[in-house]
C-alpha cells in the first residue's frame, strides 16, 4: 500500500490528481484547507484527513450564491445548482473509504451507486441540494455499507429552488437516503433540519439496522421506512422542536416514525419484518405511524418511549391488520389528544404504560394507565442556529422523559477506531528492504573472509 499526501505543500495539490494516481489498495491523505472539486472515488482506496485535521469540500452551492430573493426560509426562492457543480464525494468503486471531511454546499455530500463494502465516516456536512449522504443502487443493489458518525445540518435545500412548487415538500430527499441496498448499518449519525425526511430507508432496502442517531426537524417524516424489508431502527432520538425556522413551509406535523408503501416503479414489494425498538420520539405531529400495504406484515414495536407536545397532532396510527407486538412501550399523550387511529388488529399488545388510557381493542394484559411519574415530559427540545439552520446544534435532554429515579442506561463506549497500520507497513516494509541489502553486504563479506583465510592457509 502507497499513501498519497494532498495538501497546499504536500505531493499532490487536488485530491483528484492524488485519486489519479492512486493504485488499488493505496490510501489518500489529505491536509486541511479548502478544495473545490467533485471528488469521484473510481477505484479500491481510502481518502482519509490527515491526523488532526478537517478538510474542507465546498461544492459552491452556498446559499449567498444561491438566493434569488427572500429574507428567511418561509419566502425564500434558490436557483439550481450550475452545471460545473456536483457531488462532495461520488463513490465508483467497491471497497472505498471515506473518513474525516467536512463538505458543504454541494449537490449530494456523499454518493454511492451499485457497489459493494463502502465505509463513510466523521463527516461534516452541511447546505446541500439534494441529499448528506446518498446509497442508491440505479444499475444493481448496492450491498455493505457502513455509514457512522456523520453529522448532517440542513439538507434538501432544493425545495426552495424557484422552478419547483414551493410548498410541495414531495420529491425532496431525505437528509441520509438508503434505496435500492443490503447489509447496511447507519450508527451515531445526525440528521438535522432536513426539508426532506430525516432518514428515509426506501425502495428495495433489505437488511439495514439504524441505531444510535439523532434527527431533529425534518420537514417530512423523521425516519422513514418505505418498501423495505428487514429494518431495524434502534435507539435513536427523533424530535421536532417546534422552532417556528421549521414549521414555516407546510404545516404537515410529520410522524416521527412512520412506515408506508409509496406508489413506486419498480417491483419493490412491501415493507415487513420492521423492528422499532428502544427509541425516543418527541413532538412529531404522528408519534408513530405503520401503514404499510402487506397485511402479513411483521412489526414489532417494543421499548420506546413517545412524547406529545405542541406540535403532535395524533399519538399512534396503526393501518392493519399486521402480525407481531407492541410491548413495553411508553406513550405520554395530553388530554383530548387523538391517541390512537386507525385498526391494530393482528398485533399483540401487552404491558404499555399509557397517561391516557386507549380504547379498548389497543389495550392489553400488563397495561399501565395514569401518571407515568415522568420527570418532566413538558419540557420540549430546543434548537440554536443563525437563523437559516446553519451550525444548529439542540438541546435535549432525554432523563425529562423517563420516570423520576429511573436508573441512567448504560453508556456503551464508542466501537474503537481500527488503528491505520498503513504508515507502519510502509516503515517496516522499508526496513525489510534495508535489512536485506545489508544482509547481502553481510554475506559477501563473509565469503571474502572465507577466501583471504584459505589463501592465508595456502601459503
Amino acid at each position: 500500500m502507497n499513501i498519497l499526501t494532498v495538501g497546499p505543500d504536500a505531493t499532490y495539490k487536488t485530491i483528484g490528481a492524488a485519486i489519479a494516481k492512486a493504485a488499488d489498495g493505496d490510501m489518500v491523505v489529505v491536509g486541511g484547507g479548502v478544495y473545490r472539486e467533485r471528488v469521484v472515488v473510481n477505484k479500491p482506496i481510502a481518502v482519509v484527513a490527515a491526523d488532526g485535521e478537517e478538510p474542507v469540500i465546498d461544492g459552491g452551492y452556498s446559499r449567498e450564491w444561491a438566493k434569488i430573493s427572500g429574507t428567511g426560509w418561509r419566502d425564500l426562492k434558490y436557483r439550481a445548482p450550475a452545471a460545473t457543480m456536483g457531488d462532495g464525494f461520488s463513490v465508483r468503486s467497491n471497497k472505498v473509504m471515506i473518513i474525516g471531511f467536512r463538505i458543504i454546499n454541494c449537490v449530494n455530500g456523499v454518493s454511492v451507486g451499485a457497489f459493494d463494502t463502502v465505509t463513510i465516516r466523521d463527516l461534516d456536512i452541511e447546505h446541500v441540494y439534494n441529499t448528506g449522504v446518498l446509497v442508491n443502487g440505479t444499475t444493481g443493489k448496492a450491498r455493505n455499507i457502513t455509514v457512522e458518525n456523520v453529522r448532517v445540518n440542513v439538507a434538501s435545500v432544493r425545495l426552495f429552488d424557484g422552478s419547483r412548487v414551493h410548498s410541495d415538500p414531495q420529491g425532496v430527499s431525505g437528509v441520509l437516503k438508503f434505496g435500492n441496498c443490503e447489509n447496511v448499518v447507519v450508527r451515531n449519525c445526525q440528521a438535522l433540519r432536513g426539508f426532506g425526511e430525516g432518514i428515509n430507508i426506501g425502495k428495495g432496502a433489505f437488511n439495514v439496522e439504524v441505531s444510535g442517531c439523532l434527527v431533529v426537524d425534518s420537514q417530512h417524516k423523521g425516519i422513514y421506512v418505505n418498501r423495505s424489508k428487514q429494518v431495524r431502527i434502534i435507539g435513536n432520538i427523533v424530535a421536532f422542536t417546534g422552532d417556528p425556522g421549521h414549521d414555516w413551509i407546510k404545516q404537515s406535523h410529520p410522524a416521527g416514525i412512520g412506515v408506508n408503501d409509496e406508489t413506486a416503479r419498480g417491483n419493490y414489494g412491501d415493507s415487513s419484518d420492521i423492528t422499532i425498538e428502544n427509541n425516543l420520539v418527541i413532538d412529531a405531529g404522528i408519534l408513530l405511524q405503520i401503514t404499510g400495504d402487506d397485511p402479513q406484515g411483521i412489526y414489532t414495536v417494543r421499548g420506546n418511549t413517545f412524547i406529545w407536545g405542541p406540535y403532535a397532532r395524533k399519538g399512534v396510527q396503526i393501518g392493519g391488520p399486521y402480525k407481531g407486538e407492541v410491548k413495553g412501550n411508553i406513550f405520554h399523550v395530553t388530554p383530548g389528544a387523538t391517541i390512537t387511529t386507525g385498526n391494530p388488529a393482528g398485533l399483540a399488545w401487552s404491558d404499555n404504560r399509557w397517561s391516557i388510557a386507549p380504547p379498548v381493542k389497543w389495550r392489553g394484559e400488563g397495561d399501565v394507565y395514569g401518571d407515568l411519574g415522568l420527570k418532566a415530559p413538558d419540557v420540549m427540545p430546543t434548537a440554536e442556529h443563525d437563523g437559516y439552520g446553519m451550525g444548529s446544534w439542540v438541546n435535549i435532554d432525554v432523563a425529562n422523559y423517563r420516570p423520576i429515579g429511573a436508573p441512567e442506561p448504560p453508556v456503551e463506549p464508542d466501537p474503537p477506531t481500527p488503528p491505520d497500520y498503513g504508515p507502519i507497513i510502509t516503515l517496516l516494509e522499508s526496513n525489510l528492504a534495508r535489512l536485506e541489502d545489508a544482509a547481502l553486504s553481510v554475506g559477501a563479506a563473509i565469503v571474502d573472509t572465507y577466501e583471504l583465510i584459505d589463501r592465508l592457509k595456502a601459503g
